[in-house]
């Protein structure tokens, strides 16, 4: 059977994945985070020492505003993990949302620095809009005031 004719231009390279770091294959830079006020600790976690339970859907006061999950990453330093937001989106990001839909929301470059887990310094994106604007982490649940507070 001939080989398919490639287009012009065509790269027969695998592109790398988003922040792939060479000096320390296996650490991706930029990923997902969860929104750690929604997925708790777990039973006996060994790593944080804390035992609290998963929060349900049903006891989040506006799921349709709480984000679940965000394009991000872990923080290395300053502060050891913390989940910043990342910019990835013409400086924005997509979060999953608690009742399911999904959304790119806006964010504005702070100047602000951090290190992720790949040793890749970053500048910090402040979110701009919604329940979450002025933070830089998907973390916190939207309570029936509007505030992000946590439920435990």
């Amino acid at each position: 059977m001939p080989e398919r004719p490639r287009p012009r231009g065509h790269n027969l390279e695998r592109p790398r994945p988003r922040g792939h770091n060479l000096e320390r294959p296996g650490l991706s830079a930029a990923g997902y985070v969860g929104n750690f006020a929604v997925f708790e600790d777990g039973p006996s976690n060994p790593l944080t020492g804390a035992s609290d339970a998963g929060v349900k859907q049903g006891e989040l006061p506006r799921p349709s505003e709480t984000y679940l999950m965000a394009d991000g990453e872990i923080e290395l330093a300053p502060s050891l993990f913390d989940t910043p937001v990342v910019g990835d989106h013409n400086i924005g990001f997509n979060a999953l949302f608690a009742d399911e839909h999904a959304a790119r929301q806006g964010g504005l470059y702070t100047g602000n620095s951090y290190v992720d887990l790949g040793g890749n310094a970053k500048v910090r994106l402040r979110i701009s809009g919604g329940r979450y604007n002025g933070r830089e982490e998907v973390w916190g649940v939207v309570s029936s005031s509007g505030s992000i507070v946590s439920l435990r």
